[in-house]
């Protein structure tokens, strides 16, 4: 059957060469989550602005030469300039209302069901984890290690007018590679008000705070003051930068 499959593979692969879009049989075999697109990798980093190295499941992502590629873009939309949903720590959901009294990891207040002293978990399952639901299997929320792994090996400088958008956030470039990542300044949301947006950048990670009423965040404002050690209540609403796995 493996042969026959691969036969099968390899003349779909013939048969529509001639197309820009070509999906590859490695991996999973039959998991759609992990198909391989072909593109015009130049084209495409052109259009967002930023360095392309690849597109997994319909999701482009930079290699910076570190332990994992980082997506160009955050869940929700396509474009690095773009601010993309808001999630609570743990929610899969966006929303524009956050408080304690929606959060539906917590009994209304900050005391938690789950990521607590009784279930001893530190790091988000794939069922509450926001990129693995909406972008798929290979995809997941980057952890602590990975955000501070990311700030240490590039440059950073924060742009208020990004490749002419208008839009403000901070761009990085690979000390590994050259290549570069954008990250907009989205602000955050509190209730249904979001703070900060085109000054601070706020992005979960899937890592659990020593506080089991936090999250743990990145954060970076103008003045380049990055923190990959951001502490923040869960239900706040933030964005979300996905990683490959």
């Amino acid at each position: 059957m493996k042969r026959g499959f691969g036969l099968i593979c390899s003349f779909f692969m013939i048969a529509f060469s001639s197309i820009s879009v070509i999906t590859s049989c490695s991996k999973t075999e039959e998991d759609d989550d992990y198909k391989v697109w072909e593109m015009d990798l130049a084209e495409e980093s052109q259009r967002q602005g930023v360095s392309v190295s690849g597109n997994v499941a319909g999701y482009t992502y930079v290699d910076l030469g570190l332990s994992v590629k980082w997506a160009t873009y955050n869940i929700g939309v396509k474009s690095p300039t773009e601010f993309g949903n808001y999630f609570a720590w743990g929610e899969t959901s966006g929303k524009n209302n956050f408080s304690w009294d929606n959060y539906k990891l917590s009994n209304g207040s900050s005391s938690m069901k789950k990521y607590c002293s009784s279930d001893q978990r530190t790091v988000l399952d794939s069922g509450d984890d926001a990129a693995t639901v909406n972008w798929g299997a290979a995809w997941r929320m980057p952890t602590s290690a990975e955000w501070k792994e990311l700030i240490r090996n590039c440059d950073w400088y924060f742009d208020t007018d990004f490749k002419g958008s208008g839009i403000a956030g901070a761009v990085g470039q690979s000390l590994e590679n050259g290549n570069e990542i954008f990250i907009p300044a989205a602000g955050y949301y509190e209730n249904s008000l979001n703070s900060k947006q085109g000054r601070d950048i706020h992005y979960w990670s899937a890592s659990l705070s020593s506080e089991e009423d936090k999250g743990v965040s990145f954060y970076l404002t103008p003045s380049n003051a990055l923190d990959p050690n951001g502490r923040s209540y869960r239900f706040t609403g933030f964005p979300v930068r996905p990683v490959l796995k």
